[in-house]
């Protein structure tokens, strides 16, 4: 029976896996309901997701900035996150609301050259605007609720993580409403206080849940 435990069978027989396959009780946190092969010292399980997707790999895990300022397959907005102790709430990091109303939607929006305002100027590429208002006023009120529920209490051990969070969000919200930018650099500040926002929202919900 050892055999069938070794990466080369399961490999090839990956119904091994569901050894200990159990059709009766329903699938707790420690269990897995999915479960893949990734290479020799790796093996991927997920309790509660209904699919599995190929992790980014290679030597180094490099990542790459990419023409729409997304970091490849690494970007932890992008990519369901494993469990890091040096980053634990990266796996609390929330999808894409459904309903186009939620207050956190706005975090989830791409950006596009009609949310350029060049206050009617013909638009070039070295042409100076602002993020539309009304866009603008959604981004900071997502952004706004999550830095009122971290200033609300005190959090402990992570209180100088999140003033930190806090600090860099502030910032770019301030940029975003005082400095005209040229588009690229306006589609890079928006993303980054996106960016900003839906971590410190993760880290928030690690703490709590």
């Amino acid at each position: 029976m050892e055999h069938q435990f070794t990466y080369e069978y399961l490999n090839k027989n990956p119904t091994g896996l569901l050894h200990k396959r159990d059709t009766v009780n329903s699938v707790g946190p420690f269990d897995g309901r999915l479960g893949a092969l990734i290479d020799k010292e790796w093996l991927m399980i997920t309790p509660n997701r209904p699919g599995l997707y190929q992790p980014p790999l290679g030597i180094n895990r490099e990542m790459y900035m990419r023409t729409d300022f997304k970091y490849s397959a690494d970007d932890a907005l992008l990519w369901p996150q494993f469990y890091m102790h040096s980053d634990p709430w990266l796996c609390c990091i929330q999808k894409r609301p459904r309903d186009s109303l939620d207050l956190f939607r706005p975090l989830y929006e791409p950006i596009t050259q009609s949310d350029f305002d060049t206050s009617g100027s013909p638009s070039q590429d070295n042409q100076l605007g602002k993020f539309q208002d009304i866009l603008l006023a959604r981004l900071h009120a997502s952004a706004q609720k999550i830095i009122n529920i971290s200033e609300s209490q005190s959090w402990g051990p992570s209180d100088a993580l999140l003033m930190d969070f806090c600090c860099r969000l502030c910032m770019l919200l301030h940029c975003l409403e005082s400095l005209p930018f040229v588009f690229n650099m306006l589609h890079l500040t928006v993303l980054e206080t996106q960016h900003i926002a839906i971590e410190m929202h993760a880290i928030i919900d690690y703490i709590t849940v």
